[in-house]
């Protein structure tokens, strides 16, 4: 059963999964895919992605969760043009909000949102922007190291304090280099350093680190892309590395899990999101699959629960989840937020719980 509040969310009375759709207060973001959705101090930032007319964006907007509300973030420009120190980061050239989708966007020290690479309207790019949350301005960090040829629906997970690992092929289709496809990034100097190790070329992936039964360690998990095969388990990284914290009750899951179906590992994806309901369970959604030459957006969902590496197929409750591709999805205490994206090159501006 469902009805609306009267703040005008959409409210549930959930019996397995359900997608339920959120009216707020205020103007929402233009419609976009390939955009990316930070958590950050109880409100969501939205930035980026591009329009069915294919205009890349350089907007960002923000979703204050207590109040319902909307809001376009108006950055500012420091006056003059020297290097500036953003208090407790890295420093960096004051500049605009750059046009950018397909890229990424990393929290760091609850108040800053790092964009990695992405595709600018022109080309691929390795390039590194920061926006200050508290400040609300953004800033170039300056590149150096092995710096990619161009990034473009890659992966970005923090590792340690100070370095993110890149999973994602380097340039386009046809100038990658077919195992360049790993870097660790030091986010603090804006030094790219090739992995030593290597990763199949992927694209429209998902990466997430996972313990697993029996290790002492976390293993980089790899899930899709395009046209891209089996998972991938990659490197090894103390769990105390892993900053996830538990979103939701075992007693939820165990109820969740209860309700799926035991299913073998779903068949290769690209642009599907994930997130970590919590350090041993991660929820897999959307995308799109391959069927002969037709790409298919699907609105399946899946668990992985990852001790044991076990699969299991989600069941929507009425089978009303939107089928979705270049959408956004993120966790924020025990509520699961899903953003724009689309299908058939109708693109969306709804924003949505999932509720369980």
């Amino acid at each position: 059963m469902a009805f609306w509040d009267f703040n005008g969310v959409w409210k549930c009375t959930v019996e397995i999964m359900e997608f339920c759709a959120i009216i707020p207060r205020g103007a929402p973001p233009r419609k976009r895919s390939f955009h990316t959705c930070s958590a950050l101090g109880g409100s969501l930032y939205i930035f980026g992605g591009i329009t069915e007319n294919k205009t890349v964006l350089s907007d960002m907007y923000r979703y204050e969760i207590s109040s319902n509300v909307w809001n376009q973030v108006e950055h500012r420009v420091p006056s003059g043009s020297h290097r500036l120190v953003s208090s407790g980061f890295v420093k960096g050239r004051p500049c605009t909000a750059p046009n950018v989708s397909h890229h990424t966007a990393t929290v760091l020290r609850d108040r800053f949102i790092l964009t990695i690479g992405g595709w600018n309207g022109r080309k691929r790019c390795a390039n590194l922007f920061c926006f200050d949350t508290v400040e609300q301005f953004w800033f170039h960090i300056p590149e150096s190291g092995d710096v990619p040829v161009g990034l473009s629906s890659h992966t970005a997970t923090v590792i340690s304090s100070k370095d993110i690992l890149i999973i994602g092929r380097e340039g386009g289709v046809h100038t990658q280099r077919r195992f360049a496809g790993a870097f660790y990034l030091n986010f603090a100097l804006g030094r790219y350093t090739e992995a030593p190790f290597h990763a199949s070329s992927r694209s429209g992936h998902i990466a997430s680190l996972i313990p697993i039964k029996a290790s002492k360690e976390n293993y980089l998990f790899v899930f899709g892309g395009h046209k891209s095969g089996s998972h991938e388990l990659i490197g090894s990284w103390d769990k105390t590395k892993s900053t996830t914290e538990c979103c939701f009750s075992k007693q939820q899951i165990t109820d969740l899990l209860s309700k799926s179906t035991v299913c073998s590992e779903p068949c290769g994806r690209q642009h599907s999101r994930a997130i970590e309901l919590d350090p041993k369970h991660l929820f897999i959604f959307g995308g799109e699959t391959w069927s002969g030459v037709r790409e298919n957006v699907t609105n399946e969902a899946f668990i992985l629960e990852t001790d044991k590496m076990r699969w299991f197929k989600v069941a929507f409750s009425g089978g009303d989840a939107p089928k979705l591709v270049g959408h956004s999805m993120v966790v924020t205490a025990d509520r699961i937020f899903v953003f724009g994206g689309g299908a058939s090159n109708k693109q969306l501006d709804t924003l949505w719980e999932v509720k369980f």
